[in-house]
């Protein structure tokens, strides 16, 4: 009776680890990809889409067995990122899984913020408000190449007909929708 509910309480708690780990969405399975569980890093949105630069790679910082990336391109920087990450389900169960993402999240985060201020960006574009505004109004944290782009940011917002024109020496804390942080150094005016 006590190890039944000992087994109770140890598969509440992976539960709760795998939540922790995964949101209330968890891995995805995919019938492209029978023997693998999906973890999304990235959006999709903030990739540019070209199959040309999505591939699989092997996760060559920890060497851990089973787990391996789908990368894309960014649209932000045209950079290789990770899109997805592949945990193969002979080796990974969805707790251990949730351990590997738990240790291993730290990774990913930078990549995370630029792609989801670059996914806001472009949903503003669609949505026909300036690039610039959008960019600061999601709130995340850029990058000196992001804040180096704002002066062409800010020329195709004038040739589209927005009227945003921000300074490339303003502090971000000036821009529409101000941020919370600003980098330590501003870049100078190019």
């Amino acid at each position: 009776r006590e190890a039944r509910a000992a087994a109770a309480r140890e598969a509440e708690r992976k539960k709760a680890e795998v939540h922790a780990a995964f949101g209330t969405k968890g891995l995805e399975r995919r019938g492209s990809m029978p023997n693998k569980m999906v973890w999304r890093v990235n959006s999709p949105s903030g990739l540019t889409g070209n199959v040309a630069h999505e591939y699989r790679v092997k996760d060559k910082l920890t060497g851990t067995r089973g787990v391996s990336f789908v990368m894309g391109q960014s649209v932000e920087q045209q950079e290789e990122i990770v899109q997805c990450v592949l945990f193969d389900q002979d080796v990974f169960d969805e707790h251990k899984a949730a351990l590997w993402w738990q240790e291993n999240e730290h990774r990913f985060a930078a990549q995370q913020r630029k792609n989801a201020a670059a996914a806001a960006a472009a949903a503003a574009m669609h949505q026909g408000k300036p690039a610039a505004a959008a960019l600061a109004a999601a709130g995340r944290a850029l990058s000196s190449a992001s804040l180096a782009a704002l002066p062409a940011v800010n020329r195709a917002d004038k040739q589209l007909g927005g009227a945003q024109n921000i300074p490339p020496s303003a502090p971000i804390s000036e821009m529409p929708g101000g941020l919370k942080r600003t980098p330590s150094a501003m870049l100078k005016s190019s």
